[in-house]
Parts: C-alpha cells; sequence; structure tokens
C-alpha cells in the first residue's frame, strides 16, 4: 500500500502509521513532562541544576515495564516479569539509581534464584513514581484541551473497542487508566 502526501504532511497514511505518529507524540509529550519535573542527570546536560545526588533520566518506557508493577513492600523479579509480560532492564534501572534489588531476606537457601529476588525502588524510583503515576492523565487532558475533547473521545472509543477484543497474553494489553489517568494492572 503506498502512502499519499498531500504536501501537508497530513496524506492518506495507512493505521499503523497514524496509530504510530499519534503513540509516538503522546510519549514524547509524557517523556518531557516527566524530565520538567524530575530531578535527574544525563550525559549532555549534566545533572538538574541545584540538585545533589539524582537518577539518570529515563523514559515512560520504563514506567510501563517496570516501576508501575513496584509497591512499597516491593515485588519478585519472576512476579514483575509475569505483570509486565515484557524484559525489563534491571541492571539498567539499578545502576540509573531507580530500583534495588536483591535476594528476599526470608529466603534462607544459600543461592535462591534470581526470579526471587526482590525490587524495591529507591527514594528517587518512589519520587519518580509519583510523577510518573498522574501523567497519562495529565496528557490526555491537554490533549483534549489542544486537539478538542470530542475528537479525543472519538478516537478513544474505537481504539476501546479493538483493544476489549485483542489477545489479554500480549504486553500491555491488559493495562487500563483510571479515571484519574493512573495505571493500573488488570490481570
Amino acid at each position: 500500500m503506498g502512502l499519499t502526501d498531500t504536501g501537508s504532511g497530513a496524506g492518506r497514511l495507512p493505521l499503523p502509521a497514524l496509530l504510530s505518529q499519534v503513540l509516538v507524540a503522546f510519549i514524547i509529550e509524557f517523556d518531557n513532562e516527566f524530565e520538567r519535573q524530575m530531578p535527574h542527570r544525563t550525559t549532555g546536560r549534566g545533572r538538574t541544576q541545584g540538585q545533589g545526588k539524582v537518577p539518570w533520566l529515563v523514559s515512560m518506557a520504563m514506567w510501563s515495564t517496570c516501576m508501575r508493577f513496584i509497591t512499597a513492600d516491593g515485588i519478585t523479579v519472576g512476579e514483575l516479569a509475569r505483570r509486565a509480560r515484557t524484559g525489563t532492564n534491571l541492571a539498567g534501572m539499578r545502576r540509573w539509581g531507580y530500583i534495588t534489588i536483591a535476594p528476599d531476606p526470608a529466603d534462607s537457601r544459600p543461592k535462591p534464584p534470581r526470579s526471587g529476588w526482590v525490587i524495591h525502588a529507591t527514594a528517587s524510583g518512589r519520587q519518580a513514581q509519583q510523577i510518573w503515576l498522574p501523567l497519562t492523565g495529565v496528557i490526555e487532558e491537554r490533549w483534549a484541551a489542544r486537539f478538542g475533547a470530542d475528537n479525543i473521545a472519538a478516537l478513544k472509543e474505537p481504539l476501546q473497542a479493538v483493544a476489549e477484543k485483542l489477545d489479554p497474553a500480549l504486553p500491555g494489553t491488559r493495562w487500563c487508566c483510571t479515571a484519574a489517568g493512573s495505571p493500573t494492572a488488570a490481570g
């Protein structure tokens, strides 16, 4: 199927291209807002002005595949894999300052399997969770104001109908957002 470009860049694109453009735009806005709110460091820009030890800047992908599942009591590596239904960069998240990973102190085996190790959010990880939690709803509200609430509702309704028919075993297809926009695991 060929692409038709009308010169405005909006041409008649196939469904995957349209979905991709909207998703990428949403993720960029989500990540930019997280970067604005979260004290962080990067290679090119150093650390957030006036901040001491801060974590490395990460993206919505780390929220979606890791941090949204970590509770105050922690979560095992195996349970995180089950809930996220995809791999996550735990070594990076530890190195970047968001989590700790250690054998469960209640497990008395000399070498407990890594799947039983417990992941906890660090202080920076908990701060990141508090920032990330409402961002989906915040960005949706911005888009409703920017593009029209009716347009966003008209976009969401058929996508919701399709999503409900997808295989629930696919990564990320069984989580939803509450009215406040906070992702919650649905299974």
